[in-house]
């Protein structure tokens, strides 16, 4: 019974995203202007993180090369609090998303009204760090993928490296047990993105496009099944469970893309804890502004005729 329920609840809740999808766009017709802020931005809810560990995702993308975040408070610890000075700058947008569960509205919108702003924006969390070969800049790895609708980013996932305590100094130094992943996450074509695909991880296209992956695959879902190649270009570290302590104050928060109840209890951990057998590169935080790579620097594949 408790699970016919929570299905319920489940279906009850995308049936209203999709109605409010129509609504919303009826009050709220797109803006329209000529010139790009920046290249690409970055979407995200934003759900009582952690000051120092926020800041640090926000300073890391943007000397990679993210002009503009998008960032919707979701939560109980103000967001914009801790951004003075980006907000002050115009790189971070803080707006407060109070609704139950707002993740699928937030990322319909970011496509929908900032789409004459940017070539590319990514959708990702604040866990989610893109990675490139050789710290090249994000914008200068996308220009190879212009021609699709939108490049979907495999997940490597961290888990807690022994942590059981939260450890000082930042997420970037202290993790580095890993597993390649099958999830994936979306940067958007703003061309030809129309919105998400009732879950965070893939979206629409428009004009006979679609998602590819760094290989030039076509993507059908959520799902990449892991291979080498996914993690030479491009691609997520997701900072998963952290520390077991980070993981059991963070588990308490709710979910910012349904109102199902979490997964997330001890079992789930040590069953994640139990998958990350390798131990994967520490991510360092660049010094100065990443560079822009020539495209063959990365010696792509070439693109998978079809014809």
């Amino acid at each position: 019974m408790i699970f016919f329920t929570l299905f319920v609840i489940c279906f009850i809740h995308l049936t209203l995203v999709q109605n409010a999808f129509s609504a919303f766009e009826k009050m709220n017709p797109p803006v329209s202007v000529s010139n790009f802020i920046s290249y690409i931005a970055i979407c995200a809810i934003i759900k009582d993180e952690r000051e120092d560990d926020l800041r640090e995702w926000v300073e890391y993308h943007h000397k990679m090369g993210i002009g503009k975040f998008y960032l919707h408070d979701n939560g109980n610890i103000s967001v914009a609090a801790m951004f003075p000075d980006y907000i002050e700058q115009k790189i971070v947008d803080v707006q407060d998303r109070k609704d139950l569960a707002p993740q699928l509205n937030v990322y319909h919108k970011c496509i929908r009204y900032y789409r004459n702003y940017h070539r590319w924006i990514a959708l990702i969390d604040a866990d989610e760090f893109i990675v490139t070969r050789n710290q090249c800049s994000i914008p200068s790895v996308m220009k190879k993928y212009e021609d699709y609708g939108g490049l979907v980013l495999n997940w490597r996932v961290f888990c807690s490296s022994g942590h059981r305590s939260r450890p000082p100094g930042g997420i970037l130094t202290n993790y580095w047990s890993c597993t390649d992943y099958h999830h994936v996450k979306s940067i958007v074509n703003t061309d030809y993105g129309v919105s998400h695909y009732g879950n965070p991880h893939i979206c629409l296209y428009s004009h006979d496009k679609y998602a590819v992956d760094t290989d030039y695959w076509r993507v059908f879902n959520a799902y990449v099944v892991p291979r080498p190649s996914l993690f030479e270009i491009i691609y997520i570290n997701h900072y998963h469970l952290k520390s077991k302590e980070d993981y059991d104050r963070n588990s308490k928060r709710g979910r910012a893309s349904t109102p199902c109840p979490s997964p997330k209890n001890d079992e789930y951990f040590w069953a994640k804890e139990a998958m990350c057998k390798s131990n994967c590169s520490i991510l360092k935080m660049p010094e100065k502004p990443a560079r822009d790579c020539h495209l063959s620097t990365f010696a792509f594949i070439q693109p998978p005729s079809f014809e």
